[in-house]
């Protein structure tokens, strides 16, 4: 398998401008994942409403708990 070489041009980016990004990119990472935490904790717990809702429901309409 051939190498390739990535040359980066002399008016590339410097340095510190990638270490910031790199920086920036992992704080949106981080917010990401806590986003999608949150996300994930709340459907669980719409699930679990519903499936509770659903079970009640179904106790009154068949008579089972009478109101």
């Amino acid at each position: 398998m051939k190498e390739q070489v990535i040359t980066v041009p002399a008016d590339g980016p410097a340095y510190w401008e990638l270490e910031d990004k790199v920086i920036r990119l992992q704080g949106k990472l981080a917010e990401a994942r806590r986003s999608r935490h949150n996300a994930e904790t709340l459907a669980w717990m719409c699930l679990l409403l519903f499936a509770v809702t659903a079970t009640l429901l179904a106790l009154i309409w068949s008579g089972v708990i009478v109101i």
